[in-house]
């Protein structure tokens, strides 16, 4: 028999996924696999669920699909609608940049579709440059389609079988659900090998990671769990578990499983292969294997926990929902401060506000709007409800200064980035410039011009210094470069004589090896040449460059390579990475020198918009030329390639 309804154990299973997504998230660097951790809520999620559903069929010989989808609705969305309320309301402290799209962001969030709207957004779990506040509720869509599908899968196997004896229609029912089950795992995992099988060459996995269809094997790999080792105890379990040899063995897979997972989340990444094809799996298994652990120590003296895993466990819904828009807000608060300085005190703040919330939501908002009975199978500590008293009025006034604060939110939605009008508007800038040129081309081959009553032209801005006093180099200057350069084209076309500023948003060094070529071509590459293609970065960037560097060998170029900078989260390491393997380069290629603007930016954070990466007004544009041309300056002392 069961010494106790609620499995001991779950509790540390649950502190312990959550503490590898806060520190995956505070400190990125220190635990790159971190992101393991929700898989380990996936698995859990999977054997409580179907446990709890097969103890109803036991109990009532029937399954009440409202009652379990009204269970879920009342645990997930009071919890998720004071999350928004706060985050919305935390957002007009910070650049009205977070605020664009956040209607339709929030409706994906209350609509349980976060991931595929991410996905339809073409949106990088990894992206630091501007996240969206309620990204991270991708997992709470994938766990409601799996409410939805698999709940429903029970329901109608019991149903085909509820005129059977129970015990014959329990085993029946478990032996078609389980070969379900495996099917549904084996499909999910064969999505994400599909889905993510171009990482290795530098694509970004992220629609592999967020679709409910190649992410949902870790939840049915917990529903394989709670088939065979559920809550229903077992005779020769009870008599097994006494036994001193298996009880030695369950503490020796969960010390194994714990140092595991532990290795895995500092080995993986989320750009790596291999956490695809056998980490996310590995992950899931062995917290499977944990689970089973803490079950048969169930059945003769539970596993004992420690309060502060018990406390981390049971609050780890609210630690989860509340610490990434927190997180977010404090980043862009302290944004000014030294980045020394935000290192720690971005994620103390996370963590000062995180707890208390966490705590709140469960004391008052979590465990309010359940039933209010002590659930019969033991897995849902219901909580009765209390009467508020005098809490009520402030509890009402709270709700409505949130409904207030985000509905102003919501209503003063930017619909573009002030980043967006920048380059658009310097994108038209270059456009106008290339016209102008072929017009007076035109003008002089033909002496007709553009017809510009069918395309009118707009004029170049005039320079910002004469141009007698701009930079000049032999051969002129070709610039090739992404959103960040683009956002310094007019100030480095007003700085610059006989330059070519070619840049575009997105733009890689892959893609730049087709522009290379292109130019080279065609014979319109100048004798200066400019790369600053550093902050889309893949894993395949160096090799590009190699590739591209190799190709300009004897043709007489010299090149200044532009390093990037980012402050935070994957891409910001990838960046940095990159920066130092582009400092390296002029060993190999005596014809380049660097223009390191990824350790000026670095040092003054301030010249750059909220998202760490792009240039912030004018002061930041001519510091971000001044880096380019000392680099130009010091290159003409330089052989050529």
């Amino acid at each position: 028999m069961l010494k106790s309804k609620q499995i001991q154990g779950l509790d540390s299973l649950r502190a312990l996924g959550v503490l590898m997504v806060l520190i995956y998230h505070l400190f990125p660097t220190v635990l790159p696999g971190g992101f393991i951790g929700v898989d380990m809520f996936f698995a859990i999620s999977g054997y409580l669920t179907t446990t709890l559903l097969i103890q109803e069929f036991r109990r009532k010989r029937t399954i009440a699909l409202g009652d379990f989808y009204s269970r879920r609705l009342r645990r997930l969305l009071p919890a998720m609608g004071a999350m928004l309320g706060l985050s919305l309301s935390g957002s007009l402290l910070i650049s009205s940049d977070f605020r664009v799209g956040i209607r339709r962001q929030a409706a994906a969030v209350l609509g349980f579709v976060t991931n595929y709207f991410e996905i339809s957004g073409g949106k990088s779990y990894e992206d630091s440059q501007l996240p969206h506040l309620f990204v991270h509720t991708w997992t709470l869509s994938i766990e409601m389609h799996y409410y939805i599908i698999w709940a429903a899968a029970i329901a109608f196997v019991f149903f085909c079988l509820r005129k059977k004896e129970a015990g014959l229609a329990l085993y029946s029912a478990r032996r078609a659900l389980t070969w379900t089950a495996m099917l549904l795992t084996g499909v999910s995992y064969l999505f994400m090998r599909v889905l993510t099988a171009g990482v290795a060459g530098g694509e970004d996995p992220s629609a592999g990671y967020f679709a409910t269809h190649s992410h949902l094997f870790p939840v049915m790999l917990g529903s394989l769990t709670a088939l065979h080792f559920g809550y229903r105890a077992k005779p020769a379990w009870e008599k097994a578990a006494a036994k001193p040899w298996l009880r030695a063995a369950c503490f020796g897979v969960l010390a194994t499983g714990t140092a595991g997972l532990a290795a895995m989340s500092l080995y993986l990444s989320f750009g790596a292969a291999d956490t695809y094809s056998w980490g996310l799996p590995a992950a899931s298994v062995t917290v499977c294997l944990m689970i089973i652990a803490v079950r048969l120590l169930q059945e003769t003296r539970p596993l004992g926990e420690m309060k502060i895993m018990v406390w981390l466990g049971t609050r780890s819904f609210g630690i989860y929902l509340y610490h990434w828009p927190l997180l977010i807000i404090f980043s862009q608060l302290f944004r000014e401060m030294a980045e020394s300085i935000t290192l720690w005190l971005v994620p103390l703040a996370t963590l000062a506000l995180t707890l208390p919330l966490a705590e709140i939501s469960f004391r008052f908002i979590e465990t309010r709007f359940r039933s209010g009975k002590k659930s019969a199978d033991g897995f849902e500590e219901e909580h009765p409800k209390k009467p508020f008293g005098l809490r009520a009025l402030a509890a009402a006034l709270i709700v409505l200064a949130l409904l207030g604060l985000s509905g102003n939110a919501l209503w003063k939605e930017p619909t573009v980035t002030s980043l967006e009008i920048e380059l658009t508007q310097e994108r038209r800038k270059l456009d106008s410039e290339a016209m102008q040129l072929i017009n007076d081309q035109l003008l002089q081959l033909t002496g007709n011009p553009v017809d510009s009553s069918k395309k009118p032209v707009a004029a170049p801005p005039p320079p910002v210094v004469a141009d007698g006093t701009k930079k000049k180099y032999p051969g002129g200057v070709t610039m090739l470069g992404d959103s960040v350069m683009l956002g310094a084209a007019t100030t480095l076309r007003d700085s610059i004589a006989s330059v070519k500023v070619d840049a575009v948003v997105s733009r890689n060094m892959r893609k730049g090896i087709g522009v290379v070529d292109s130019y080279i071509e065609n014979e319109k590459m100048r004798k200066n040449i400019v790369i600053g293609l550093s902050t889309n970065v893949i894993p395949a960037s160096e090799s590009d460059l190699r590739e591209i560097l190799d190709g300009l060998r004897g043709k007489e170029y010299r090149v200044v390579l532009v390093t990037g900078y980012g402050s935070k989260g994957a891409l910001a390491k990838s960046i940095d990475s990159f920066a130092k393997a582009l400092r390296t380069f002029p060993d190999d290629y005596d014809f380049c020198v660097v223009a390191d603007w990824g350790a000026y930016a670095k040092a003054h954070p301030e010249l750059l918009t909220a998202d760490r990466v792009h240039l912030k007004d004018g002061t930041s544009r001519r510091a971000y030329v001044k880096i380019i041309t000392d680099a130009l300056d010091a290159v003409q002392g330089k052989p050529v390639s």
